[in-house]
């Protein structure tokens, strides 16, 4: 534990707490030691922290959606059988907003919608981007242990012959090469491990030719934020009892009520324009791939398309219209 080491500077301003960018000043620190340090340099611990901030984000998204989404379904069940949490009298109560019922199942509609997207997001680069190439980096390690552990005992047992040692050093003088490459070198290694950290980050959408990609999912985390907060406010002030106030007063709870709907409808209506920009955007991606890209960047494209619209929902023409009408 000793070598490793964190960081955080934010430079972010006390209301934008929320946003994705909070995470960006977190920095890790591992000193490697001898020779792992020539694998692990400066240069790696970099993409690894890019790494690290990108799935941090996600998760940390993803842990909001879910926690929220356990909360309306509670909010939900208070609100349907009209009582209070431990009310031994089992009173009815009437809440501020008369359509609570309503509105807290499209929020929930809504949740589950952002969670769709989140979940799948989620999955693709933990699964696909990160354990699948690490778990591909790891085999070819230990295929590689495992050749030179065998090229050691045929030399060995080679050895015990002088006459085959002979021939061996004669037949082998400019064969080097040959009899040393069934192993990697360090140089192998470090050149691998840096072949993993731009897979994952390409896969990741860390690279530059996926810039734009990346800040449409940006602006999707973001939107993610909004909703969580927008529906937080919405449970605290509509599942509220009703008070004797004054005429101000409920006026002034009606419109509150009213801007927490048209806030969370405007970020809905938004989060849609981005996911199908996207999916437009990944399948052109791939067409361009097909024309004359790398092969590995067609499949990570087309891979990542399946993951998030792997039934056509995004894909629908009437998808915004449909869901506005939800």
């Amino acid at each position: 534990l000793s070598r490793w080491s964190a960081s955080f500077h934010s430079s972010v301003d006390i209301d934008d707490t929320a946003a994705v960018g909070v995470l960006n000043e977190l920095t890790v620190n591992y000193t490697a030691p001898w020779p792992l340090n020539i694998v692990i340099d400066r240069k790696a611990l970099l993409k690894y922290n890019c790494i690290l901030r990108w799935l941090l984000q996600v998760k940390r998204c993803k842990s909001q959606l879910d926690q929220l989404h356990t909360t309306l379904h509670r909010t939900m069940q208070r609100v349907r059988t009209g009582q209070r949490n431990n009310n031994k009298h089992k009173k009815k109560i009437l809440y501020k907003d008369r359509n609570i019922e309503q509105r807290l199942h499209r929020c929930c509609l809504i949740i589950m919608e952002f969670l769709h997207f989140i979940n799948n997001i989620h999955s693709y680069m933990m699964d696909c981007a990160v354990r699948s190439e690490w778990d591909t980096f790891q085999e070819e390690l230990k295929q590689q242990q495992q050749k030179h552990q065998q090229s050691k005992k045929r030399n060995d047992r080679n050895d015990d012959n002088k006459i085959q040692n002979i021939q061996k050093t004669r037949n082998n003088k400019g064969n080097t090469t040959s009899s040393s490459c069934c192993f990697m070198s360090l140089d192998d290694v470090r050149a691998r491990h840096n072949e993993l950290l731009d897979s994952i980050m390409e896969q990741c959408l860390l690279n530059a030719p996926n810039t734009t990609a990346r800040q449409q999912v940006v602006k999707i985390l973001n939107f993610s934020h909004r909703v969580v907060h927008t529906i937080q406010e919405y449970i605290h002030s509509a599942s509220s009892e009703v008070m004797w106030t004054t005429d101000q007063d409920d006026i002034q709870s009606t419109r509150q009520l009213q801007a927490s709907t048209d806030s969370l409808l405007n970020v809905h209506q938004n989060f849609q324009r981005t996911v199908r920009f996207l999916i437009v955007l990944m399948k052109s991606h791939v067409r361009h791939s097909y024309g004359g890209g790398s092969v590995g960047s067609c499949s990570f494209a087309r891979n990542l398309l399946v993951t998030i619209d792997f039934s056509g929902h995004y894909s629908k023409k009437n998808y915004t219209s449909n869901s506005k009408n939800t």
